[in-house]
């Protein structure tokens, strides 16, 4: 989570998005940020995500300029599991999961553990030759 006012404003301006504008709310502790971070090649953290949480709810899971965190498949994942670890309902379209369609995740929840499952592949196709000679 930000320590300093001026780290929501960095994240805002790093990963172009409006998480700077929710600075009260969050140090009046209406919500929570969670910032998801990597280390660059310098060996410094570089913001990759940016979370926001409402009563262990998750609101928003933004990579840069607004893209859903669903996008990244593995990121996805990351958040997924961290927010199970940490008791936050995952009923967010950024995840992937529209509220029309919302199961609640948790791990004996087998839908929600088959959504987060490498996707099987396809069958290949059954192919005949037709010998026309």
């Amino acid at each position: 989570s930000p320590v300093l006012a001026s780290e929501l404003t960095k994240v805002g301006n790093d990963l172009n998005i409006c998480v700077g504008m929710y600075k009260e709310d969050f140090f009046l502790g209406r919500l929570d940020i969670v910032l998801v971070t990597k280390l660059n090649e310098a060996g410094g953290e570089k913001y990759i995500a940016c979370l926001e949480i409402k009563r262990q709810q998750l609101v928003q899971a933004k990579l840069n300029s607004n893209r859903s965190v669903y996008s990244n498949r593995p990121l996805m994942k990351t958040v997924s599991s961290w927010s199970i670890k940490n008791g936050i309902n995952l009923a967010c379209e950024d995840v992937g999961v529209r509220f029309s369609e919302y199961v609640e995740f948790n791990p004996d929840n087998q839908e929600r553990v088959d959504f987060l499952k490498e996707p099987e592949p396809e069958p290949e196709p059954e192919i005949k030759l037709i010998d026309v000679n």
